[in-house]
């Protein structure tokens, strides 16, 4: 089996930075696509729920004028 680690990589000031989320997944279950978890694993809505508040927190912080 093949895992990936779930994380978000997002750019300000051309530096690239990662946000680790803290699960890993069997790559059969990652969507590409729509980069989301596949509805067949079985945790799929709970991570795909945590993805969506982590990637609105970080939305809001490289929107933020710091």
């Amino acid at each position: 089996m093949i895992y990936t680690l779930l994380q978000l990589e997002f750019q300000k000031n051309s530096r690239s930075n990662y946000h680790y989320i803290g699960h890993y997944i069997e790559l059969e279950y990652w969507n590409e696509k729509n980069i989301r978890v596949r509805k067949s694993h079985p945790n799929a809505a709970n991570l795909n729920n945590l993805l969506v508040k982590k990637l609105s927190k970080a939305n809001k912080m490289l929107i933020s004028p710091k």
